[in-house]
């Protein structure tokens, strides 16, 4: 049996935050905190846990980074792997290898 997906989103330093989807929540936000997480937030210290929730998908993630994206600017949003564009077939308005 496959484990409960969450979407969780981290506010980090900058003004920056980072959507993030795992299936091992509490695991996954500790590896953030304690620097092993994604490159983001390696670069981008998280300062706090804004929100998490059950997700259905990876489709999810996308649209809770969109929103987030929309609201505070993509150069501003870390998190979304644009490998799932292709599988969901949006576009990836911001992302040239690096998102710098």
């Amino acid at each position: 049996m496959k484990r409960q997906p969450y979407i969780y989103v981290l506010a980090c330093e900058d003004n920056t935050y980072y959507v993030g989807f795992t299936r091992w929540l509490h695991l996954r936000l500790q590896a953030h905190f304690l620097g092993h997480g994604a490159w983001f937030t390696k670069e981008h210290k998280p300062l706090s846990v804004l929100m998490y929730r059950k997700a259905i998908d990876e489709e999810c993630e996308y649209n809770a980074w969109r929103k987030f994206a929309d609201q505070f600017g993509y150069k501003r949003v870390g998190g979304y792997n644009p490998s799932l564009c292709e599988k969901f077939g949006f576009e990836w308005p911001y992302y040239n290898g690096t998102m710098k």
